[in-house]
């Protein structure tokens, strides 16, 4: 599969910095991205587009609300495309704090918000809690878009690689040589 760059692309006038956009931004990364070209204007096999945002905590989130212009843009915009789409917004937190609270409820709410209205809409919709583990996670499908967004703690025993990850890399370094 061949890797497509957006920045090369002729009908754009002027550079995207996707690092001034955040969740919150109207339309999203996604609205950035595509500023000025209509999805259905690229010849396109698939998009995947995944964006990790680290913060100390959740209060460390400046909107307290679900993030969703890159939910409605991926519905609007990307479902009937001609490619297929998956997109993946991740929120991480580095630790638990007891100020999380209030933030965390006010994403949970937001995405039962922006869950019901797809599901309304005939849209496949799945919410997935996982308490123990800390993450939630909403996975909404339209036609060719598989959109996902999800925030959870940091847990080093999911995150970071294990010995025989690194043992696999290893060997695959060796025999690239």
């Amino acid at each position: 599969m061949k890797d497509v760059s957006i920045r090369n692309a002729q009908s754009l006038e002027q550079k995207i910095n996707l690092t001034e956009c955040t969740p919150y931004t109207p339309s999203g990364y996604l609205g950035k991205l595509f500023e000025g070209i209509s999805p259905a204007e690229l010849n396109l096999r698939q998009l995947s587009i995944h964006v990790d945002i680290m913060v100390e905590s959740l209060q460390d989130v400046y909107h307290l609300m679900c993030p969703t212009a890159d939910l409605h843009y991926s519905m609007n915009e990307l479902a009937n495309a001609s490619f297929n789409s998956f997109v993946q917004i991740s929120i991480c937190c580095a630790q638990i704090r007891p100020t999380d609270e209030m933030p965390r409820n006010n994403l949970l709410v937001g995405m039962q918000h922006a869950l019901k209205y797809y599901h309304e809409q005939g849209v496949k919709t799945e919410f997935v809690i996982e308490p123990c583990e800390g993450y939630v996670d909403m996975t909404v499908e339209r036609g060719n878009v598989e959109y996902s967004f999800a925030f959870f703690y940091y847990n080093p025993t999911i995150c970071d690689p294990t010995p025989e990850d690194m043992d696999v890399d290893t060997k695959v370094d060796e025999s690239m040589e």
